[in-house]
């Protein structure tokens, strides 16, 4: 069994995280930006190939955006005063 991960940036639509983003600012005035990401893991029996690849880019990514479809994750820990939330399971 194999899990490959595949990251999605932005998580949400400009439109539901701005909404996301009001919902929290009404609860502390410390937020003021909000960045999302979705974490796909995808089972496989044995490691995919190119063709399979270019396969799942294409279900997963973003249309007219396929740069936006990673391996790596594009949100990363504490920055600058950042705080990082993860929502879901993590499979490790």
């Amino acid at each position: 069994m194999v899990i490959c991960r595949f990251y999605r940036k932005p998580g949400l639509s400009s439109a539901s995280a701005a909404t996301k983003l009001r919902q929290l600012r009404q609860h502390t005035p410390l937020v003021y930006d909000l960045e999302t990401e979705l974490c796909f893991n995808v089972e496989t029996t044995s490691a995919l190939t190119d063709s399979e690849l270019e396969k799942i880019h294409w279900i997963l990514g973003p249309p007219l955006e396929s740069q936006n479809l990673t391996t790596e994750p594009n949100l990363h820990g504490v920055h600058h005063g950042s705080l990082l939330v993860e929502i879901g399971p993590r499979y490790i």
